[in-house]
């Protein structure tokens, strides 16, 4: 708080630069303490505002989205430096920091911010000439965005900033009086986390024995393989298992799976991380695979808007791979059962398990509706652990095949005469081998549309191709596509 000091004694504070838990001179942050008139861009800034009115940012645990501008001031006497603003829609009251550079932290950095006196809403998109006063000088926007504020208090603030498929996550942290600090705390890829996920057997579902008792049998489903990680007091995480050429080395599913949003591991949880199955589901029955992908695909606000039309994302775990802080990839799946049984008890809101059958009245029912096409979680086929044993075994009810797509071809009429749209695509088994045939049903016309015209949105992508037979040579004998693989290929 300002408590009524003069400003000459606050005309220079020297910022310091916070990055990985190193300081560093940084470039001069000034508070400054007239509130601009958003519309005098020319002129003096009206009003002074009650130096006692720091940013004190109003106690709310519900997520909210408010506006974010950073702002490039060229001031007179402060020298350049750069407004952070977070403006909240319900008071149409701005918080202001002052930070040294106009971007925001990268992952795992900090950056001093400096509190200003609060703006009124209209100050969020100021861009002028401050005349006279203690801000005087040039300012320009340099940012604006829409974020969405998990948790905010008096001492710290904790918000997201979805750009496209990116997600950034901050906290401003109140350190001493005006003092504040900035961290980037966006997930990066830990050794920790596999990369891969294990190698299926393949089994005949008809050679299934609901007899066995050394089997149990699941329904397969049909999403995307993700990892879930949860710690003790954080916020548990949904990932893709798989590596992405993005900053972070991850490809982050939390901010889409609502259901997880703000949930925290129970104490003695320790370090797990649980493989498990992100599906979407509506009205009971699950989604197809492709729609699922559109769901994981898109930025994280669009993601909940056709979540909302389509269908929600929903989780199931089955694997373990590591609990408590040790290893638990290669235990028998009997101890793995357990493990699944008691986290999925302790966070049944956010997870549970596939359908398990473990009795022989109950793996005959979960073969026949599948079979029958009849189960709502699947019609894909079954995924069987011997409970002796750590990996699992794939039975699939349908003959499908995993091609790579190599090129797109485009559809022709009557005559010789293009159409708009694609004819379909030339496959691979591997993603540089080499062409096998091509692909050219079960499609749709939205999709041969936009095969044609952004074709870099498919090459590298694997596909599943139902066909009756694979030959010799590696050609396919009737192929027809069948849906996107979420787990393969290219995002």
């Amino acid at each position: 708080m300002l408590n009524g000091r003069k400003p000459a004694l606050l005309l220079k504070l020297a910022a310091v630069e916070v990055v990985r838990g190193h300081l560093r001179d940084g470039a001069l942050v000034a508070p400054y303490l007239r509130e601009r008139d958003p519309k005098a861009s020319s002129h003096r800034a009206k009003g002074i505002p009650d130096r006692r009115a720091m940013t004190v940012v109003p106690t709310r645990s519900k997520r909210e989205t408010w506006q974010l501008s950073v702002q490039d001031h060229h001031a007179h006497r402060a020298g350049r430096h750069f407004d952070l603003r977070l403006g909240d829609p319900k008071t149409q009251v701005v918080h202001s920091w002052a930070i040294p550079k106009s971007k925001l932290p990268a992952p795992g950095e900090k950056l001093l911010a400096v509190a200003q006196p609060k703006h009124t809403w209209e100050y969020m998109d100021f861009s002028g000439h401050i005349t006279e006063g203690y801000g005087k000088g040039r300012v320009d926007m340099h940012k604006r965005s829409t974020v969405e504020v998990l948790y905010s208090a008096a001492d710290r603030v904790r918000f997201n900033l979805y750009k496209g498929r990116e997600i950034s996550e901050y906290v401003l942290i109140q350190t001493d009086d005006k003092r504040w600090l900035i961290q980037n705390i966006t997930p990066v890829r830990t050794p920790g986390l596999p990369s891969s996920k294990p190698k299926y057997r393949i089994v005949d579902p008809d050679r299934l024995v609901p007899d066995n008792p050394e089997q149990v049998i699941q329904a397969k489903i049909d999403g995307a393989h993700v990892l879930v990680e949860m710690k003790p007091g954080k916020q548990t995480r949904v990932f893709s298992y798989r590596p992405t050429e993005r900053a972070t080395g991850i490809i982050d599913h939390t901010w889409r799976y609502e259901k997880v949003i703000g949930h925290k591991a129970a104490a003695g949880t320790g370090h797990t991380i649980l493989r498990g199955e992100l599906y979407a589901s509506k009205g009971g029955e699950a989604l197809p695979a492709a729609e699922v992908g559109g769901l994981l695909n898109a930025g994280v606000q669009r993601s909940r808007e056709k979540q909302a039309v389509q269908g929600k994302l929903d989780l199931v775990v089955f694997d373990v791979v590591k609990h408590r802080g040790q290893d638990a990839e290669f235990l028998p799946y009997s101890e793995k059962l357990a493990i699944l049984a008691e986290q999925t008890s302790r966070h049944s809101a956010v997870m549970s398990l596939p359908a398990t059958a473990f009795t022989p009245p109950a793996k005959k029912e979960l073969l026949r509706s599948v079979k029958a096409g009849d189960h709502p979680e699947t019609k894909e086929g079954f995924i069987v652990w011997d409970l002796n044993r750590p990996g699992p075994a794939k039975a699939k009810i349908r003959d499908d095949h995993d091609v790579y797509v190599r090129g797109v071809f485009r559809a022709y009429g009557k005559g010789g005469s293009g159409l708009d749209r694609a004819g379909g695509f030339f496959f691979s088994w591997d993603p540089d081998g080499p062409i096998q045939g091509r692909v050219g049903t079960g499609f749709d016309h939205k999709t041969l549309r936009e095969m044609l015209s952004f074709p870099e949105r498919y090459v590298g992508r694997v596909a599943k191709v139902l066909s009756p037979e694979r030959f010799p040579s590696g050609a396919l004998r009737a192929p027809a596509f069948s849906e996107w693989h979420l787990d393969k290929g290219a995002e």
